[in-house]
């Protein structure tokens, strides 16, 4: 029996839910109940209409054994629709039983029902943390489910994730106390852990790449030298808790040519890649993952610029002339290489073509694109040749790093 003034645990009564019932809550829960009873109503007398009409069917489905399949189907359908509802309406109907004032000895005030009362609470409002993400764990799952057994029904506790169980205003403040505590305590001891952990450099991390360029990614400074990943960890078939050895990276500032873009780029991401075991094809096959995506990188491109990098030759990418247009005269043309000599002057001008160059491709937009890429391909060969600039290109046949290698050495670029 709930009395005015007892304490609960860390409640003390203070009235015997006069003042719940004033509640506007109190009023929703109400006319949900009884639009809940309204909206089951016509289900429950059809059953009973078809039980009426189906005696024999009846009795031998409250025995397990039925003929009447058509009987069995309807009645399932009707039952099943039925306790849906009353599942719901069995929530609300809980909100409708006496909710006593309380105030906690941290001063918030709340109302709750007998069985939170008698469970004599710690705290007045705060969080448990179950699994909210889908888990294939069988053990988590039984966790989850027996937390919610365990808590159904008291109106202090909020089931949340475990990001979630961080103090909050929401929460008692008690338990936010003891929280921030338990957070601290933890910091430190994982602070520790970490700082006895080995480091090792990442790749690249002995390389100055400042000053580069990558592509059409200008490398214009190193902004943190010491660079350290997350510290992170997996568990040992005993369930031990092993933690992973910490990489040190060098952070570099890159800006794009073309966009202007600014991105930050650590050190291990420098390089360009042939293809894997993992299924890169040939078309795909060179890759990086650093790059602007302002532009499309084929292949071939990625190919000359790992060459033209490693031999630290002066180049830009996607290359322009304010004067040279496409047939059309609405955009530039670009040449996919240009090579600076030590001056700054141009020395060569180069393009890898692809097989859309040589003949329609429906990947590429078939006949009309190659029409329209021929024409822009002799426009690029007129102008190289009218101002004297020498144009080397590279057609897919040689698309191969040993072959693209010999051509680059042979024009004395790399």
């Amino acid at each position: 029996m709930i009395e005015i003034g007892k304490k609960y645990g860390c409640l003390t009564v203070l009235d015997l839910g006069e003042a719940y019932r004033q509640t506007e809550k109190y009023s929703e829960y109400r006319e949900k109940a009884e639009a809940l009873k309204a909206e089951v109503k016509p289900y429950i007398e059809e059953r009973e209409k078809l039980k009426r009409e189906n005696p024999t069917a009846y009795e031998e489905e409250k025995g397990n054994y039925i003929k009447d399949a058509g009987f069995h189907s309807k009645f399932c359908e009707l039952n099943y629709t039925i306790n849906t509802n009353y599942r719901e309406y069995k929530e609300v109907a809980d909100k409708l039983k006496p909710h006593y004032k309380c105030v906690c000895k941290c001063g918030k005030m709340h109302f709750y029902n007998e069985k939170t009362l008698e469970s004599n609470p710690k705290y007045c409002i705060y969080p448990v943390p179950i699994s909210t993400r889908h888990t294939y764990s069988v053990s988590a799952q039984n966790a989850t489910y027996h937390k919610r057994q365990k808590y159904e029904g008291f109106e202090n506790v909020i089931l949340a994730d475990k990001d979630n169980c961080i103090p909050s205003e929401e929460y008692c403040d008690y338990y936010n106390t003891y929280k921030e505590k338990q957070l601290q305590k933890n910091a430190e001891k994982l602070a520790t852990v970490v700082a006895a952990l080995p480091r090792i450099n990442a790749k690249n991390y002995d390389v100055d790449f400042s000053g580069k360029q990558y592509e059409s990614l200008s490398i214009l400074e190193c902004v943190d030298d010491h660079l350290e990943s997350k510290p992170t960890f997996s568990f040992s078939q005993s369930h031990k808790k092993h933690w992973h050895t910490i990489k040190v990276y060098k952070q570099y500032r890159c800006k794009c040519s073309l966009c202007g873009k600014e991105q930050l780029i650590n050190c291990d991401k420098f390089g360009i890649f042939p293809p894997t075991e993992y299924g890169y094809n040939a078309y795909n096959g060179y890759w990086s993952d650093a790059y602007c995506d302002c532009h499309p990188i084929s292949s071939f491109q990625w190919i000359v610029c790992k060459l033209l990098f490693e031999s630290d030759v002066k180049y830009a990418v996607e290359y322009s002339f304010s004067d040279l247009y496409g047939n059309r005269g609405v955009n530039l043309l670009r040449f996919d290489f240009v090579i600076f000599d030590d001056s700054g002057d141009i020395k060569c001008l180069i393009e890898c073509q692809g097989e859309q160059h040589y003949r329609p491709v429906d990947e590429f937009g078939g006949k009309s694109s190659y029409n329209q890429q021929v024409e822009d391909d002799e426009l690029k060969r007129k102008y190289a040749a009218k101002h004297g600039i020498p144009l080397l290109i590279i057609s897919y046949k040689n698309k191969r790093f040993e072959k693209v290698k010999e051509i680059l050495e042979k024009e004395d670029i790399i």
